[in-house]
């Protein structure tokens, strides 16, 4: 089987007494060590094929299986315990906590995985800023870094639990063209260093960087 397969999943949310189908019959398939960009409008459904990918969300119908796991049927705990072992977040809005320095935001996921923050993760944490080229600020706080640096700070995070999935929402929604650049670099650099890296975007030029573009519109995989 191959690393992710969903398989006409639907999504459907009640708003009122009005029922809002988001979703409608979604058929995938991702292998280890994929880049893809999924590409639609506002409203296209690609943030909520996103959550359901992610394991933030369930399908209301369908069946989503990650490394041969069946985790649409999963309860919020053991969704909870498949997100730390296999995915890592970046968001447009990087979520970093302003009262923190740059190594205690990225040590963030290890509280809520078996890891804990210890010296090892520590070090971890250093070789990963080193690596996303932040070194000497590790003991900055968010305010004290430009955007770009800030969204490093954010993918640093997202790997300090070595999971095989790097999933960006709209990474670059707030930062100019080079900085822009510069992020969909190091992406390209984690999917050289073996994760799958999956990207949700609006945005022509940012999909173009993956190797694999879905196109999704009014819930339905396009073309």
């Amino acid at each position: 089987m191959s690393f992710c397969v969903l398989k006409n999943i639907t999504k459907t949310f009640k708003i009122a007494d009005q029922i809002i189908n988001v979703l409608n019959g979604i058929n995938l398939t991702f292998e280890k060590n994929e880049f893809i960009s999924i590409m639609g409008t506002s409203g296209s459904g690609k943030s909520t094929l996103m959550n359901i990918i992610g394991c933030l969300d369930v399908p209301t119908s369908g069946e989503y299986y990650l490394d041969g796991k069946l985790v649409s049927k999963l309860n919020d705990n053991e969704l909870s315990s498949i997100r730390g072992d296999y995915i890592g977040f970046v968001f447009q809005s990087f979520y970093l906590l302003s009262y923190s320095n740059v190594i205690d935001n990225i040590l963030l996921p290890t509280i809520y995985s078996h890891k804990q923050k210890t010296m090892g993760n520590i070090e971890k944490a250093r070789e990963i800023l080193n690596l996303v080229g932040l070194s000497e600020r590790e003991n900055f706080k968010p305010a004290q870094l430009s955007g770009g640096q800030q969204q490093r700070v954010a993918i640093a995070r997202a790997l300090i639990n070595d999971p095989e999935i790097i999933l960006a929402d709209e990474p670059t929604g707030q930062l100019d063209s080079n900085t822009t650049k510069d992020i969909m670099n190091l992406f390209s650099k984690m999917h050289s260093l073996g994760k799958t890296v999956i990207i949700v975007t609006h945005d022509q030029n940012i999909a173009n960087h993956a190797n694999k573009v879905i196109r999704i519109e009014d819930g339905r995989i396009a073309g």
